[in-house]
Order: C-alpha cells, then sequence, then structure tokens
C-alpha cells in the first residue's frame, strides 16, 4: 500500500511562527549593514544548540540579533477518529545578540537584547499559529555567564490539533468516506480499504460518524 504525501499540519504550524518571528517590525539605524534593515531578527531558524556549537568554534555563523525557535509537543491525548490533540506545547525562543561595547561607556552589559524581548513577546503574545490555540508567555530565562554572545530564552505556551493519521487525513488510505447512496442529504458512511490477506474480518466495523 502506498500512503498519499498530504499537507503537515506540525510543518505548517511551526511555519508559521516562524513567518512571525520573521516579520517583527524594527527599523535599524542608518549605517548598520543589516541584511534585513526594516526586520529586527536577521536569522529565524530552528534550534540546534548553535550558542553551544559556536562556543567550541562549530556551526556556521550568522548575522545578529538572531532567533531559533525550540518545539516541544509534550503529552498527547486522543480527540476521537484519530485526531490527536497536544496540550501543553511549549515553544521556547533562543534570542541571540552580539555585543562587547554599547559604546555608552559601558562594557560587557547588553542591556538591548531586553528590547529585542520586548519587541518579540509584543508579537508572540496571543499569536495563533496555524492549527495552535493562542501563544502565551509562561517563563523566561536571562544569561548570566554570557561573553560577547548574549543567549536570552522565552517560553511560550500553546496547544496543537494534529489530524495526522486520522480519518480527516487526505493520506489516510486505511479508511475512507462513502458518498450517501441516496445523494445530497444523505448520511455519509465508511468504507474500509485496508486489506490483510483478504481477512473479511479485518479491518472492525468502524463506528458512524
Amino acid at each position: 500500500m502506498v500512503i498519499t504525501q498530504s499537507v503537515s499540519q506540525l510543518v505548517q504550524a511551526i511555519g508559521s511562527i516562524i513567518t512571525q518571528v520573521e516579520n517583527v517590525p524594527y527599523t535599524w539605524p542608518d549605517g548598520m549593514d543589516m541584511p534585513a534593515p526594516q526586520q529586527l531578527f536577521q536569522w529565524v531558524a530552528i534550534w540546534n544548540t548553535q550558542v553551544k556549537q559556536w562556543s567550541t568554534g562549530k556551526g556556521f555563523p550568522v548575522q545578529r540579533p538572531c532567533c531559533f525557535i525550540e518545539t516541544g509537543l509534550g503529552a498527547a491525548c486522543s480527540m476521537g477518529r484519530g485526531v490527536t490533540l497536544y496540550r501543553d506545547v511549549k515553544i521556547k525562543f533562543h534570542i541571540v545578540d552580539w555585543q562587547v561595547d554599547a559604546g555608552d561607556g559601558t562594557l560587557d552589559q547588553n542591556v538591548e537584547v531586553f528590547t529585542w524581548r520586548d519587541l518579540l513577546k509584543t508579537n508572540m503574545e496571543r499569536f495563533f499559529p496555524l492549527h495552535c490555540g493562542a501563544m502565551t508567555a509562561i517563563n523566561e530565562e536571562q544569561d548570566y555567564e554570557h561573553t560577547g554572545v548574549y543567549h536570552y530564552i522565552i517560553t511560550f505556551k500553546t496547544s496543537f490539533s494534529d489530524l495526522k493519521g486520522s480519518w480527516l487525513d487526505p493520506a489516510q488510505e486505511l479508511v475512507v468516506l462513502t458518498p450517501p447512496p441516496g445523494g445530497p442529504g444523505g448520511e455519509w458512511g465508511l468504507e474500509p480499504t485496508l486489506n490483510l490477506d483478504d481477512e473479511s474480518s479485518w479491518p472492525p466495523p468502524m463506528p458512524p460518524l
């Protein structure tokens, strides 16, 4: 049996979060050579312990400030018909900046990162990613051991509904909906399509919609 590829709700959810972060507005002063002069974060990507890699001379350099997104779905529960609900999804935003001298007489004191935090929180608080509930901030971690690279983490909570593998998934070929025999207005039925060695007893009958 060939499984048909279909749209992933998880990919769409993460993609909508990335897009929202990429579009956090900020106008950089003239003279600063920023790839995206009207956007706060110059690089947005999935978290992969980049800060740790940089500290050991690994990874690849990116323009800062940047933001990395870490997703933790957590425990799942069934909503019926194969739909999965993740009630306690944690999304961590790793804000990474580089500053040694702010030019105001202070050294090793990055306060701009709090402005980046404010702008991110303004744009993500109560944001609804695709297939998710509203996001709300639940935790923050400051960086007390930074050198030039400052790593600030803000965690949001949301929920996520996943149709993958459910009866509503277009790629689900184990069970298909059959049109009403009486035409429009009738009741739709369920027709199993999986055949394991022509066992007439498999799959078991499905409950009505």
